[in-house]
């Protein structure tokens, strides 16, 4: 079970977000046919990807130049899919991850799953918020169909416009690096 103490916070740099925000600029990373996100989704999606990948590895990852099929690295024999919210506030313990239904027959082993606070500082935070096995997500999330409203915990509501898994924080396993010393 992820506890809040457990999520790790990493400041975004200047250099980190002007390498995402580039390279969006010249490559659609969106490509399932529905709800491919805009710009602004797949530049959130990127600056996690970057962050992690730096966090984990302690370099750049080297880009895909289009759709990477749900594959963004592999860490400890298991391929991962990095899913971005971005969010205007530190991730809270009844916050939820949400992972579009439509990315579950993607080939990945595990959902990395992060929040970018994009007020935090003046490029954002990014915070791992934790992991789940792909093959976990039945069991550990709720499944909402197309149409549903859901209830922000500001109470605003939206309608989902696809199906969505929502998985809440306490049953993301929390991220440890084994890979470099922190």
């Amino acid at each position: 079970m992820s506890e809040l103490s457990q999520i790790i916070r990493i400041p975004v740099s200047k250099d980190f977000y002007q390498i995402a925000e580039n390279f969006i600029q010249g490559v659609n990373i969106a490509n399932r046919g529905v709800f491919d996100g805009d710009k602004r989704k797949q530049l959130v999606g990127m600056i996690g990807q970057i962050t992690f990948y730096h966090f984990v590895f302690g370099k750049l990852p080297v880009l895909s130049t289009g759709f990477d099929g749900g594959i963004d690295l592999t860490y400890k024999n298991h391929t991962i899919d990095v899913k971005t919210m971005e969010r205007k506030v530190f991730v809270r313990r009844e916050y939820v991850n949400n992972f579009i239904a439509l990315q579950k027959n993607f080939d990945c082993d595990v959902l990395m799953f992060l929040s970018y606070n994009s007020k935090a500082s003046e490029f954002g935070t990014i915070e791992i918020c934790g992991w789940i096995y792909k093959t976990e997500i039945d069991e550990k999330a709720n499944f909402y169909p197309k149409g549903t409203d859901r209830k922000r915990s500001d109470g605003t509501i939206f309608e989902l416009i696809e199906d969505l898994y929502e998985i809440p924080i306490e049953k993301l396993n929390p991220f440890k690096n084994e890979t470099r010393s922190n």
